[in-house]
C-alpha cells in the first residue's frame, strides 16, 4: 500500500491541473485499514484524496486514525469519499482542511450536523446527498465565495441558511430532503442555472422566483 501510495502522488485528478500531487483508488483497491491510515498520515504535500467508489469491507476503517490522518492534509485541495456506506459522524478533521475546493461525501451514512464544514470557505463543489445529516445548514455556508456546485439531496436536513449570497452557484439540488419553512430570496443567485426543490416541506419564498425555474424541477412537493 505504502509504495502505491507514493507512486499515485503524480497521477492527474481528472479534469484539473497536473500541478500537485493525487491519489486515486485503482478499481479494485484494497480498503483503508488502520496501518494503511497511518500510512496516509505522512503524506501532507497531498493535493488529491479521490477513494470513493473503492472496493471495502464494512468496519475496516479506524475512525480515530482515519480523522487523524485527514487532519494533518492541510494541503489538500481534492477530496472524494463517496459510496464507501461509512456511517460515522463526520469527520472533525474536516474542519483543518481550509483549502479544499472539491468534496464530495456522496451515499455514505455520515450523521449529525454539518458544523465541521463551517470552515471550508474555498469550497467550489460540495455533494453531501444521500447521507443521514441533520438539522440546519450551517449560518456559515454563507461565506462560501467560491461555491459552485451544491448537491443536498436525500437528507434529513430541516432548515438553510437565512439568506442565500453565492453569486457563482450554478447547480442546486436540495430535493427528497427534510426541509421546511420559507426559501430565502433568489436574487443573488444570478449564476444559477439547475435547481431542484421537490419533495420537501418548503411553503414559499422571500421574494419572486426567477421565471426560468418555473416548471417541473422546481415543484416543491411532489
Amino acid at each position: 500500500m505504502a509504495q502505491w501510495l507514493r507512486s499515485s502522488l503524480h497521477r492527474r485528478p481528472p479534469d484539473r491541473d497536473s500541478d500537485h500531487g493525487s491519489l486515486h483508488a485503482l478499481p479494485h483497491s484494497p480498503p483503508l485499514a488502520p496501518e494503511q491510515s497511518e500510512t496516509l498520515e505522512n503524506v501532507t504535500a497531498l493535493r488529491s484524496l479521490m477513494i470513493g467508489n473503492a472496493t471495502r469491507s464494512p468496519g475496516v476503517i479506524n475512525l480515530d486514525l482515519a480523522d487523524r490522518a485527514l487532519g494533518k492534509l492541510m494541503k489538500l485541495r481534492e477530496l472524494d469519499l463517496s459510496h464507501l456506506g461509512m456511517s460515522w459522524p463526520l469527520p472533525s478533521s474536516l474542519s483543518k482542511l481550509g483549502n479544499l475546493e472539491f468534496l464530495n461525501l456522496e451515499k455514505n451514512a455520515f450523521r449529525g450536523n454539518l458544523s465541521s464544514l463551517s470552515s471550508l470557505r474555498r469550497l467550489q463543489y460540495l455533494d453531501i446527498s444521500y447521507s443521514q445529516f441533520e438539522g440546519q445548514v450551517p449560518e456559515a455556508f454563507t461565506t462560501f465565495d467560491h461555491l459552485t456546485w451544491l448537491y443536498a439531496r436525500n437528507t434529513n436536513l430541516r432548515g438553510l441558511p437565512s439568506h442565500f449570497p453565492w453569486r457563482r452557484l450554478r447547480v442546486m439540488d436540495i430535493s427528497h430532503s427534510n426541509l421546511s419553512g420559507i426559501l430565502p430570496s433568489f436574487d443573488r443567485l444570478t449564476s444559477l442555472t439547475h435547481l431542484r426543490l421537490e419533495d420537501n416541506k418548503i411553503t414559499g419564498f422571500r421574494g419572486a422566483m426567477p421565471k426560468r425555474f418555473l416548471g417541473a424541477g422546481t415543484d416543491l412537493n411532489r
